[in-house]
């Protein structure tokens, strides 16, 4: 259907109208995309700062624009425009009386038996409604849109790029503006101003679009009825891009930390996908898409076996991810129905962001010990994409070329996985490297886009076939395994050291020697005897009457224990605290400290509930993987610890890490609550005869007395800390990643 012209003289009020529904959309995006790391971030102090906090909200997000959608689609079939417009502005208005501005509001705890059920409940009770609704402006004004009389309402999906422009632009500004910047309480106002204006926009749409209605409007003509293929067409291609969000998001922050930065580039990249396919962008980009996608994701394979740094590795992972979410975007727009069904159609996008976010978040830790649902959907999202695989295998052309392809295929994934660690080479060099690379293997994945079955089962079977990545590499064959909420762990036996090492995720975080003429375990890794730990508990541990560990590990730190003292250890992980005590593999908790009490539940909150003055020492020792809960290093986490040290004490933290230079932060930080600071960085000599394993370490002594402090420095090579003055103050309300990395 086309709807004429009016005359030029009416086309300044066509544009003002275009203004403001382009401008009402990006608003209530905005405020989408801004509130869900807000949220998140609010969140992460109440669930012992795990990366999956993240993901789980991530999932309410995706529900809420589910049930936005869904309300929209009812209001398109049940309601006339007025009705419409009436009942959301009501329910908008309801929402800003009862829930704004968000927030978790004072006393809010979270249940640790059940944090993804916890979460879950608090996003829907404290930010259900208003998000819900701003979700349903979107389909709702490009309804309105639709049924109105504007030359361009025969393609209203443009605004779904207007929209997700706004999204992208919160996205963008969060982390370099609005986080640095602003507390969360001035956020939470700053963001219900901003849902005044957006109220008010959707009221002038509202009007405009009355007023501008024709006299015989779309919503009056039946919608042709689809079918059931082409739901479930749209179903897949939007669940695709969700669930590779969800999986690739997990990937680059179990290494690093739990920051609104690490989680908003995957979601920007992902709406930048949505705006460049939605906007129509030219063919041959999708076609260089369907080319890119799988060479990208051999490259993440290749590079991650070849121990490349962190920056190219989340170069390499979003690349891949948006090239692969791209394709399905462009294959969404492709086959958009007509705008009489744009509602359906937007509703089926939802569910299957929905159903990807969740099968991503949920289902992995039911299923695997690993986090194996990466490689998987990378070699899922490989067969979505178009091929003619029977009509090329049945020619002898077809074999010739498949043959060929395969060669290279193999020749550059042995290339690839062989190469040492690029950080000998200059940039330049390494820029050329990687390019040539990516060339040689894109040239030969187009050459094979006609099998797109083949070409997942290669990535598969190079994923599968190559090294541990991280310290897995290093620590021997797999021999347990198990997932849940708060990581991925493994442990690995290592024969040549004739023990077993406890795995987080890629990093080592504990080891155990299993040798029966010792009468008890010996303090390894990070613990050892001739590390800081060590020859702090050597030198002056006698004076630790009672000692508190946030993290537990396999347990090995209480191999320093002596008799008499008194030890607890605090592990938000109940998974955790049961390897420690299996006695397949592991063996300190039961010999050396056997009356030591261990605490399952954030070590924060639980510390907190201790008796003032509890403790003569206090070790920071909690990680996922090598990421740092950031919850336990900021202004407020010193004032508890600082109540829980007796007169004298000491706080001991691990600020060992492959990305982040956390020791000037502790020092900034810990001085505000009143502390003083040292630093070692312990670099173990070869191995003696006979000696069990030592790893490079760094750690950060803290007390409130320069007395105390001394008797520390003497047990060692404890030096003041350098740029502490420049490094950021970490507070709940504000923690930057920003001036924290290496």
């Amino acid at each position: 259907m086309s709807i004429e012209r009016t005359s030029t003289a009416a086309a300044p009020a066509y544009g003002a109208t275009t203004a403001l529904y382009a401008a009402t959309l990006a608003g209530s995006a905005l405020l989408i995309f801004w509130v869900q790391p807000f949220f998140a971030r609010a969140l992460l102090p109440h669930a012992g700062g795990a990366a999956a906090v993240w993901l789980v909200a991530l999932v309410f997000f995706q529900a809420a624009l589910l049930a936005g959608y869904a309300y929209a689609h009812l209001l398109r079939l049940y309601l006339p425009l007025k009705g419409q417009a009436a009942l959301h502005l009501l329910l908008l208005g309801i929402g800003a009386v009862w829930f704004l501005p968000p927030g978790l509001g004072e006393g809010f705890a979270l249940d640790p038996a059940a944090p993804a059920t916890g979460l879950i409940a608090a996003l829907v009770v404290h930010l259900g409604l208003p998000f819900a609704l701003l979700s349903a402006t979107a389909p709702l004004l490009q309804h309105w849109f639709a049924d109105s009389n504007h030359p361009q309402a025969d393609n209203p999906y443009w605004l779904y790029a207007a929209s997700n422009a706004g999204s992208l632009a919160a996205l963008a500004a969060y982390p370099f503006l609005i986080e640095p910047a602003l507390t969360l309480g001035a956020q939470g106002r700053l963001w219900t101003a901003l849902y005044a204006a957006v109220f008010i926009g959707t009221g002038a749409a509202a009007i405009a679009a009355m007023r501008g209605a024709p006299a015989a409007p779309h919503a009056g003509v039946a919608a042709p009825r689809g079918t059931l293929r082409e739901r479930l067409g749209w179903l897949v291609y939007a669940a695709m891009p969700t669930a590779l969000l969800a999986a690739v998001t997990t990937h680059i922050t179990t290494d690093i930390a739990a920051f609104p930065l690490l989680w908003v580039l995957p979601l920007g990249l992902y709406l930048a996908t949505y705006i460049a396919a939605f906007a129509g962008w030219p063919v041959p980009l999708a076609r260089l898409g369907l080319a890119a996608g799988p060479a990208l994701a051999l490259l993440v394979v290749s590079m991650w076996f070849s121990k490349t740094g962190f920056g190219w590795l989340l170069a390499a992972n979003l690349a891949a991810f948006t090239t692969l979410a791209f394709v399905c975007h462009a294959t969404l727009y492709a086959r958009r129905p007509a705008p009489a069904r744009l509602t359906e159609f937007y509703l089926m996008l939802a569910l299957g962001g929905v159903c990807g976010t969740s099968a991503a978040v949920f289902l992995p830790p039911l299923i695997f010990s690993g986090p194996l649902e990466y490689p998987l959907l990378l070699a899922a999202a490989c067969l979505l994409l178009p091929g003619r695989a029977t009509a090329v295998l049945t020619s002898r052309a077809g074999a010739v070329k498949l043959a060929r392809a395969l060669g290279l295929l193999l020749a550059g994934i042995f290339i690839v996985a062989a190469l040492p660690d690029p950080y000998g080479l200059s940039p330049v060099g390494l820029a050329l490297l990687f390019a040539a690379i990516f060339a040689t293997v894109a040239t030969v994945f187009a050459a094979m886009s006609k099998f797109p079955a083949l070409l997942a089962l290669l990535l598969l079977g190079a994923w599968f076939a190559g090294p541990d990545s991280g310290d897995a590499g290093k620590t021997g064959s797999k021999v347990w395994g198990g997932r849940s909420f708060f990581g991925s762990y493994s442990v690995m036996a290592d024969h040549t050291n004739r023990g077993f090492h406890f795995m987080s995720g890629t990093t080592a975080h504990g080891f155990e020697r299993q040798d029966v003429t010792r009468e008890r375990p010996e303090p390894a890794t990070y613990y050892h005897a001739r590390g800081p730990l060590g020859r702090m508990m050597t030198g002056i541990g006698a004076r630790f009457g009672s000692i508190g560990v946030l993290g537990l590990g396999i347990g090995n730190m209480a191999c320093h224990a002596r008799p008499g003292q008194d030890w607890t250890f605090y592990e938000i992980d109940p998974l955790v605290a049961e390897l420690a005590r299996d006695r397949r593999f592991f063996h300190s908790l039961e010999t050396c400290a056997p009356d030591a009490r261990i605490v399952t539940g954030d070590g924060r909150l639980k510390v907190a509930a201790e008796p003032a003055a509890r403790f003569d020492l206090l070790v920071m020792d909690a990680f996922s993987s090598n990421a740092v809960p950031v919850h336990l290093l900021t202004r407020e986490a010193f004032d508890i610890y600082g109540r829980a040290l007796a007169e004298g004490g000491v706080i001991l933290v691990n600020v060992s890490n492959r990305h982040l230079d956390l020791a000037p932060v502790v020092a900034r930080t810990a001085a505000e609550a009143g502390f003083l600071a040292l630093e070692q960085n312990f670099n173990p000599e070869p191995a003696r005869e006979n000696e069990v394993l030592a790893y490079s370490s760094r750690w950060v002594a803290l007390a409130r007395d320069a007395g105390t402090l001394a008797d520390v420095a003497a047990t060692g090579p404890w030096v003041e800390v350098r740029g502490r003055a420049r490094a950021p103050l970490w507070t709940d309300d504000h923690a930057s990643l920003f001036g924290a990395l290496y």
